[in-house]
């Protein structure tokens, strides 16, 4: 039940700063023309990418001491700055804001934070 949890949240995260993000006509035309599938070649990079992020903070919070909880908030986290700054950067260079690669980012991001919970300190 606390892996779904922590999964909700982590969709969460990602879909708070998308909310608060403002439509810039200049970059919205430009971003219709391209086309973003949910099942795109990229997509499985996106959800490993997560996963190795989820863990490899999981593992360095812990490792500097902080406690279990502590450090699966910080990974959550950092997983979703990292998820929505590749976004951000791609919206400015590609002019594409893609949610599909968000939710497979979040999906990685909940199968690493299932696999960090259940490892042992």
């Amino acid at each position: 039940m606390k892996a779904a949890a922590i999964a909700f949240s982590a969709m969460l995260a990602f879909a708070a700063p998308l909310a608060a993000q403002s439509a810039d006509s200049s970059q919205s035309a430009r971003a219709a023309h391209t086309h973003d599938s949910l099942f795109g070649l990229d997509k499985p990079k996106h959800f490993v990418l997560s996963a190795f992020i989820e863990g490899a903070s999981f593992a360095g919070l812990e490792a500097a001491g902080a406690r279990r909880q502590t450090a699966m908030i910080g990974a959550v986290s950092v997983t979703s700055l990292f998820a929505v700054a590749r976004e951000i950067h791609d919206r400015r260079t590609k002019g594409l804001f893609s949610f599909g690669d968000l939710v497979w980012d979040a999906l990685g991001a909940g199968a690493g934070a299932i696999l960090v919970r259940n490892t042992y300190r």
